[in-house]
Order: C-alpha cells, then structure tokens, then sequence
C-alpha cells in the first residue's frame, strides 16, 4: 500500500484535483464520504473532470470505486474531440504515482474546493441574474450563494417532510415558474404551462412529415410572444428556414407572402424587438453531428460571451443527434434513448424545459379518433391515437421524457387542415386527452388560442402576447 502522507498541506488548485483522484480510486470509503459533493463541473483540470464523471457513473452501477484500469478503459467513451488523450493518460500515470493523503484532512479539502468552485458559479451566476433584473432575481441571487455555502460534510439530509409543510407548498407555489404553450387545454392539463420543475423534458412524436416541426416552431413563438427568451436548435431545416417559419408565427404574413411584403415584415419584426428584444437564437448543426455536450458548450459559450440564458429550448430534433459517446454495441435506438437521457440532463442542469421532437414509423398515421362514452360521461379514446405500440421501440427512445405528445392526422384531417395532440404520457398529471387543433400551413401555425393582437401596423395585427 502507498505510503500515507499526513502533514503536508495542499492548495486549492489542478494538484490538489489529481490528489482527490487518488484517494477516490484507492478508498471506497474516502469515495462514499464524498461522492454527494463532487461534480465534473467544481474540476478545473481536464483529467481531473473526465475521471470524476466516469467514477460518478462507475459508482452509481456497481457501487464501488473505479481503478486506474477502468479510467484507462472507460476514458475512450469520455473524452471529447477537444480533449488531449495522450496527456489525459500521462496525467493518469501521474495520479497513480501520487502517495495517498490523510482521508480526514483531504476530505476536509474536498468540501473547501467544492464549497469555493459552487460559491464562484453561484457568484457568476449572480451576476448575469443582476444585469437582467429580472423577476425576483434578489431571492434567487440570494438562494444560489446560499446554496453555494451549504456544502459540509453533511449539506443534504434530505427533505424532512413533516417540517414546516405550510413552507414546502408556499415555496412552491411561489417560485415554480409556467411557459404558456400557446394550446389552451394543453395548459390546463400541464397546470398553466411548460416548466424546469414538472416539464423538463418534451417529446413530440410523430411519423415523418407530420409537423413535428410546425410544433416546436409553434411552441418557440408563444414563448417569445410572453418575452420569454428562446434558444432553437435545428438538426434538419435550414436556420434560415426555421427563421423562415418564425417570421409568419410572429407577424401573421403569410410564407408566399415573406418576400413580397418584406418591407412590413421588417418593420413588424423592429416593433418586436423594440417590445422584447433579442430574445431568440437560432443553431443550425448538421445532421447527425451535434451532441448534446455540444448543446451544453453552445449554452454555456452564449451565456459567456452575450448574457443570453434561455428560459426554453427547443430541439428539432433528437433522431438526428449523437451521443455524447458511442458504445461498441450500440444501434441508432440505443443512441438516441441515451441522447434522450443526456437532454433531460442538460434541461435539469439549466433549468429550463426543452422541448424536443421524435419520428416514428408511418403506422400511426392515417388513423382515425374513436371514442365512446363511458358509464361517467366522459368521453373516451378507443383507438385512433399513436400509442406505445404504433411507436414501438420508438416508445423506448423518449421514455425518459416527462411530457409524451403524440401527432395524429388523418388524410382527410390533412386536406381539411386539421390534428389532434395526444397525450400519451404525462408524468406528472393526467395522460390520455386528446385535443383538436388546427394547422395553418401557409402562416406555419396550429391554433385553437386566441391571444391579444398587439399592434404591428399594418391592417392585419398580428397575433400574439398572452391570452390572459
């Protein structure tokens, strides 16, 4: 056994990082006291972040610590195009020559780098929350330092329930925060809208040239139109197409119409900005070469460089992104159900809802609605709708998702311009409405909401804001 080193002081810093690498993967019990507080993000040093993640994983499947061999082995499916193997192994090579250090004195260490990594974060983060002011950035700005400082060697002890309930609500109550979706019974069955809280992560599902695409365009418009800010990410479309369909949501002027009216167009978009500002951001990747650490880096590099953090993001689509590694074994469906995964990630890190969309064969389409009345008297759907069999392994990929719509259309529904959104999961609420809608091909919009015009000029205001 290494020798064990007791007096000698360590200084925050990429040292004291590889050492904190030492003794996880040489004591589970050093591990298990610290593994609630280490986080890939509090290491500034790349080995350091890479052997985290992969101890982190390690530990929640096996329950024990990792080797030095297994981060050799596991590093291939960690390391991103930007990170340097060869010294990521030699760095590795270094850790496992370090003596190991006094459990007590480092994990003290620990809980101080971490503790001064949160509090440094929180302390960024508070200022992007003073430059935009928004709504009750005082208690937010004041609950992320708070939260910063909390970590000690016992910071989380878990929700003690039956303390102060009354609290717990209200504090609920207060804080969670609702996006409209722009669909009225959608809103009453979600309780208001979309949020980080109940709806981090959408799926829209629908076989191939439904309106995956008309929807999340749909949803991206409401939410600018209640001054929400929007990142869109399109894996498919163009961002000048995407941009295309956002300019008749936001000024009512027709797609054939975009170039012959570009002047009111222009104009109308200028009045928006000058109501709303610059609130929404279009990302084109190809397809079938985005991430979703390349999300996070673009999240992250426009919240650096521009102060811009979205309050929603949508995602168009899932189909046509990687993971973030590759397993020798894997086929497209286990791909995608972890890029699934790794999007609810990204969602619970930021804070905000992501709305994404999935394909599934043609065997939902064509189908008609079917209900019947049941001894309550109520309506219920008997067949019609894509379910978990029309969706089959399809089902499996966006499992992970917490809000499960499902495009229906007819043929006749197509001609006469119309769908119905199921909810075939909702979990946290009721599942199984259907709701009619109406698409609008030519304005790229589906409706059944009649928000407040405000005008653009022009004799046809467009419609927007909330319907309040």
């Amino acid at each position: 056994m290494s020798e064990i080193v007791e007096k000698e002081t360590l200084d925050l810093g990429e040292g004291l990082e590889l050492q904190i690498i030492k003794n996880i993967i040489s004591s589970r019990n050093f591990l298990v006291s610290v593994i609630e507080h280490i986080e890939p993000k509090f290491f500034e040093n790349a080995t350091a972040r890479i052997c985290i993640s992969i101890t982190k994983d390690h530990f929640a499947k096996f329950s024990d610590t990792v080797t030095a061999n297994i981060l050799k082995a596991e590093s291939r499916n960690y390391l991103t195009p930007k990170d340097d193997e060869h010294l990521f192994l030699r760095e590795l090579e270094i850790i496992g020559n370090l003596p190991l250090r006094d459990e007590t004195y480092l994990k003290a260490k620990v809980l101080e780098h971490c503790q001064f990594q949160a509090l440094k974060r929180a302390i960024l983060k508070s200022a992007d929350l003073l430059v935009e002011r928004g709504q009750d950035f005082k208690n937010k700005i004041n609950e992320s330092i708070k939260k910063a400082l909390s970590i000690t060697e016992n910071s989380d002890l878990g929700l003690n329930y039956f303390k102060n309930p009354e609290e717990r609500i209200v504090s609920e109550m207060k804080y969670k925060k609702f996006i409209k979706t722009g669909l009225t019974k959608l809103d009453d069955i979600l309780n208001g809208g979309w949020s980080a809280e109940d709806t981090p992560l959408v799926a829209v599902v629908a076989p191939t040239g439904m309106g995956k695409s008309i929807f999340l365009c749909k949803f991206g418009s409401v939410a600018i139109w209640l001054g929400h800010k929007v990142v869109h990410f399109t894996h498919e479309l163009a961002d000048t197409k995407t941009a295309a369909r956002y300019d008749s949501l936001l000024t009512n002027i027709g797609q054939s119409q975009r170039l012959a009216r570009k002047d009111e167009l222009i104009k109308k978009l200028e009045i928006l900005k000058s109501s709303y500002g610059e609130i929404l951001r279009i990302k084109e990747f190809p397809t079938k070469s985005c991430s979703p650490n390349m999300m996070r880096a673009y999240l992250e590099k426009l919240r650096d460089t521009e102060g811009f953090v979205p309050e929603l993001i949508i995602n168009d689509y899932l189909d046509l992104m990687v993971a973030n590694f590759n397993a020798f074994t894997d086929n497209d469906y286990a791909q995608q159900k972890r890029v699934s995964e790794e999007l609810r990630g990204i969602a619970q890190e930021f804070e905000v809802p992501i709305i994404t969309a999935s394909q599934t064969n043609r065997g939902g389409s064509g189908k008609d609605v079917v209900e019947e009345k049941g001894k309550d008297g109520q309506s219920h759907i008997i067949s019609g709708m894509i379910s978990g069999t029309d969706i089959a392994e399809s089902y499996g990929k966006v499992f992970t998702s917490d809000l499960l719509l499902t495009v229906n259309q007819t043929m006749q529904d197509r001609m006469n311009g119309k769908c119905n959104l199921f909810v075939a999961k909702n979990r946290n609420g009721k599942s199984g409405d259907v709701i009619p809608l109406s698409i609008i091909y030519e304005m790229m919009n589906i409706t059944d909401w009649t928000p407040k015009k405000i005008n653009l000029g022009g004799d046809d205001d467009t419609q927007g804001g909330t319907n309040d």
